[in-house]
């Protein structure tokens, strides 16, 4: 799964169906790694959370930050699929504040 096209039509999938995870990225991830998981008859609730991170990298699951990253992508393409306007606020904000960080 780390094909980024692939991760495109699966986050783009989701948002289209889940207005919870067009606001909400961990949720979005969750239901990303769900539906990766179900591909590859993983059941999610066996997995203890320090496996999943330590291992992460030599699974098919998709990093975090790509999925955050997609979603941000697909949100500025699809205006229909964009957060409610008090997460978008949000969202602006943080950015300011990590670009402000970032100069300093």
């Amino acid at each position: 799964m780390k094909d980024l096209k692939t991760i495109k039509a699966l986050v783009k999938a989701i948002l289209e169906t889940s207005e919870k995870a067009r606001n909400n990225d961990n949720y979005l991830y969750l239901l990303v790694i769900e539906t990766v998981a179900k591909a590859y008859h993983i059941n999610l609730k066996n997995v203890p959370v320090t496996d999943f991170l330590y291992y992460l990298s030599d699974t098919n699951f998709p990093p975090f930050e790509s999925v955050r990253r997609t979603r941000q992508k697909i949100q500025a393409e699809c205006p229909h699929l964009a957060p409610c306007k008090a997460v978008a606020e949000l969202r602006a904000e943080n950015e300011e504040a990590y670009r402000e960080f970032a100069r300093s």
